[in-house]
């Protein structure tokens, strides 16, 4: 039992020996090894807005932990999925690293406030207002220390940040200023931005307007979706910051792709076609080839082809990226118009509307008088004369050419060219080919006097009708004989088509 006893003793007397010598060691530890303050940091920033998105650079200071920073916007804490740094980078937040923070709340971000989480709770390092009214800037700061506490220690002081007074500052922060090539293109739309800047900047963050940023000096940025971009640099050195902001700067675009229509795309002679842009990518200019040395710089032009034949269409669209042309074979078939023998006589009434004869010379001398003057032809020209409504005149074609044209109303025209409007005093044109015309005759109803035979079977109207003669032309003779007169219209010759309707 004694030595039981001794042993117990022992380990108590141990016990009590270790204790002492803990309570030792803390004392020291205390003593030599005193507690440091929560030291708030110290910290700089310079902002920038775009949108809804804040863009933060830490200008210097201390290193920002994650578990110790909050970002708070209009009083709103930001979550942590919707913060992160730009190329990549990671907590800790030190000098150099952007912070692009994304604002779902109402209105625009408008206050925003880097916040330290410590000890002493929650205290603002940083923080900055957007004017109102006017567009977000960037803020400059600078960092003033004062005691956090009534009985502060040398090492415990607090950060208060005030915006920095727009007076002269010597040396001056830098001025920023940039250029960007190409400005214009289709997308994807690669553009060289080259620093322009002055003052000797250190850090440069651009902001392409498409969302997207950038902290190198001279980047290289490509827009893949189309639209206007406003571009905007901040620069910084040791005194302060500049920026510069172009607005509507890089324009891309779509390149148009040239489509049309045809309407009809085949049929007699001559044959009116409505032409229907189809083209995408908004094209601004358009330039038309019908194919029979004729053209357009309407968007939806209407043409017609006097002549049978094949004709290839092109249309090329442009716009401010560029251009595209689309060739179509074929486009359009004229075939020969139909003709059929008339023989008029006897019509007290009728008239001839207004419309064109046309024909293309092809033997000397040819000439016609207009208006007293005299024009001579060459082989191969293509003339028109217009003839206005008239109820008076006269035209003969036969074998040996034109022979007869004489009407008080009309218009001359030479490949395309006006050339003289008048009186029609003679014609003589010795030989011709592709003779046709769009001259209408009008024959008003209820006249029974009238004889009218359509390859040699005989047309009448009813006293409700009229019956128009169109596209007059020779007939299978190689004869056209037209005489308008007081009281009576005679013609013999061939036509493109005839009609009875009734009266409008």
């Amino acid at each position: 039992m004694d030595r039981e006893s001794a042993i117990s003793k022992n380990i108590l007397l141990a016990l009590v020996a270790a204790v002492a010598i803990i309570l030792v060691v803390i004392v020291a530890v205390f003593i030599f090894f005193p507690p440091q303050p929560d030291v708030v940091p110290q910290f700089t920033a310079t902002i920038e807005r775009s949108g809804n998105t804040v863009y933060i650079y830490h200008d210097g200071g201390d290193p920002l932990q994650s578990s110790r920073t909050l970002i708070r916007i209009n009083g709103q804490t930001i979550p942590p999925n919707y913060i992160s740094f730009l190329h990549s980078q990671d907590w800790p937040w030190t000098q150099g690293k952007t912070v692009r923070v994304l604002y779902d709340g109402p209105g625009t971000p408008d206050l925003v406030e880097v916040v330290y989480s410590g000890s002493k709770g929650e205290i603002v390092v940083f923080s900055d207002r957007a004017p109102s009214g006017t567009p977000p800037t960037i803020a400059v700061t600078t960092v003033e220390t004062v005691p956090v506490t009534a009985t502060p220690t040398p090492s415990e002081v607090i950060p208060v940040v005030t915006a920095s007074s727009p007076g002269p500052v010597s040396p001056a922060p830098p001025q920023a200023g940039f250029i960007g090539e190409p400005r214009t293109g289709q997308v994807p739309l690669i553009v060289r931005f080259m620093d322009m800047s002055g003052g000797s900047p250190t850090a440069w963050l651009w902001n392409f307007g498409d969302g997207e940023t950038s902290t190198e000096q001279n980047p290289v940025h490509e827009y893949a979706r189309s639209g206007t971009y406003t571009v905007a640099l901040t620069v910084r050195n040791q005194f302060g910051t500049g920026q510069k902001v172009e607005k509507d700067y890089i324009k891309a675009g779509i390149l148009p792709k040239a489509q049309f229509a045809v309407v009809p795309s085949e049929g007699e002679a001559p044959l009116t076609v409505q032409f229907n842009d189809l083209s995408t990518g908004v094209p601004t200019a358009f330039s038309w080839d019908f194919g029979d040395g004729s053209g357009s710089v309407e968007q939806n032009p209407v043409h017609t082809y006097v002549k049978e034949g094949d004709y290839t269409v092109s249309l090329t669209v442009s716009n401010q990226f560029g251009s595209d042309t689309r060739i179509q074979s074929g486009a359009v078939r004229v075939s020969p118009a139909k003709k059929v023998d008339v023989l008029l006589s006897g019509s007290r009434r009728g008239t001839l509307s207004t419309g064109f004869i046309q024909f293309t010379v092809t033997g000397r001398p040819a000439w016609i008088k207009i208006g007293g003057t005299r024009y001579d032809f060459s082989p191969q020209d293509i003339v028109q004369v217009f003839i206005d409504k008239s109820e008076s005149g006269t035209i003969d074609v036969n074998a040996n050419g034109l022979t007869g044209l004489k009407f008080d109303a009309a218009r001359l025209f030479v490949n395309g060219d006006p050339v003289r409007s008048g009186i029609v005093n003679d014609i003589n044109v010795p030989s011709y080919s592709g003779l046709s015309s769009t001259l209408v005759i009008e024959i008003a109803p209820g006249d029974q006097t009238m004889t009218l035979f359509v390859d040699e079977g005989r047309i009448l109207s009813a006293p409700d009708q009229k019956i128009l003669i169109s596209n007059l032309c020779e007939n299978s003779d190689g004869q056209m004989s037209l005489r308008i007169i007081p009281g009576a219209l005679e013609y013999r010759g061939g036509a493109r088509g005839f009609s009875v309707v009734p009266v409008s």
